[in-house]
C-alpha cells in the first residue's frame, strides 16, 4: 500500500512541476510578445515624428528608408513607402526581442502597419496667433 501511495504522489508531483514550468514559459513568452509590440509601436512613433517634423517634406518618397532602432530590450526595424497618387504613407514596424526559450530559437517579433495620409499645406501657420491682432 505504501508503494501505491508513493507512486500516486510521485506522478502528482511530476505533473504539478510540469504544469508550473509550462505556465512560467507561457507567461515569459507573453511578456516578451507585449514587449515586442511596444518596440514595434516605438518604431511607428519614430516614423510619425519624422513625417510631422516641419522641416521635412512628407511627400518625399525616400523620407522613410529601412532603419533599425536599437532599444534596451530589443530592436525595431521600420520602413515606409509613399503612394504619390493617393498621398498616403504605408508604414511598417517590426519589434524583436530575444526568445526566452533559448538561444537557438527565433526571436519573438510583432509587426505593426499603419496608413498615414499626407495633407499638404501651402502656407505655414503662425506659431503665435498674437501677431494677428493690431495693438
Amino acid at each position: 500500500m505504501a508503494v501505491g501511495i508513493l507512486s500516486v504522489l510521485s506522478v502528482s508531483g511530476t505533473t504539478l512541476i510540469h504544469y508550473a514550468n509550462s505556465n512560467a514559459r507561457t507567461a515569459e513568452f507573453s511578456k516578451d510578445r507585449e514587449g515586442a509590440y511596444a518596440i514595434a509601436e516605438a518604431g511607428i512613433n519614430e516614423m510619425m515624428a519624422i513625417l510631422s517634423t516641419p522641416r521635412n517634406n512628407a511627400l518625399e518618397a525616400d523620407l522613410l528608408p529601412t532603419t533599425i532602432s536599437t532599444y534596451s530590450e530589443g530592436a525595431a526595424t521600420w520602413t515606409g513607402t509613399l503612394n504619390v497618387a493617393t498621398q498616403t504613407w504605408s508604414i511598417t514596424s517590426t519589434g524583436r526581442i530575444k526568445n526566452p526559450a533559448g538561444p537557438n530559437m527565433n526571436d519573438v517579433s510583432r509587426t505593426l502597419t499603419a496608413k498615414v495620409p499626407v495633407t499638404p499645406t501651402y502656407t505655414q501657420p503662425l506659431n503665435n496667433p498674437a501677431w494677428n491682432y493690431i495693438f
